[in-house]
């Protein structure tokens, strides 16, 4: 790599570093975040948050309408940007879950935002099939509890084994208006 790589790399991992510093993230969608404030450093359009150990950290997310997404063991938060260069969309990764931890999870998202409990139950129901099937189990359940604009789809994963399981949830809102 030549120097100028090196430096944006330093300036990458550093803004990273910074924004999961203390272990916690907390989004307050009623006063989007900035580049900045998630990371994104020169033009780039997108960011992949992880500790460097790999070790896991907090994210919360006040949506406008109220609703709170808070969960703990996020191995990656995904950052990207509308074309005004302004974050609009996040991932909330969160990694190496047990079958019964995704359950849990989904039940939970149910109530607190309106995922249809037909389709956690078909999701369930294919998940727990998945090494009979020899295959990876995965969906996208949509959520009707969040206000528009913003949304949340959360995407369960589980793997054949049952083992190493993953959510994602997936954050779209209007981006702060740029400046």
């Amino acid at each position: 790599m030549n120097t100028r790589q090196d430096d944006a790399r330093a300036a990458k991992d550093t803004a990273i570093a910074e924004v999961l510093a203390d272990g916690h993230v907390e989004i307050d969608l009623a006063d989007p975040p900035t580049r900045e404030e998630l990371g994104l450093v020169g033009d780039a359009d997108d960011a992949y948050l992880e500790n460097k150990d790999l070790s896991s950290f907090r994210v919360t997310v006040t949506f406008s309408d109220g609703h709170v997404l808070s969960t703990d063991h996020v191995n990656v938060l995904g950052v990207r940007t509308a074309a005004s260069g302004e974050v609009d969309r996040l991932l909330v990764g969160v990694h190496q879950l047990s079958l019964d931890d995704v359950a849990q999870r989904l039940e939970t998202a149910v109530g607190d935002f309106g995922v249809d409990p037909g389709d956690v139950r078909s999701f369930l129901s294919s998940a727990e099939s998945a090494p009979d099937l020899g295959r990876i189990v995965t969906a996208t359940l949509p959520t009707t509890g969040i206000a528009a604009p913003e949304t949340l789809e959360i995407e369960p994963t589980v793997n054949e084994d049952q083992q190493n399981n993953l959510i994602n949830y997936r954050i779209s809102f209007e981006p702060r208006a740029a400046s």
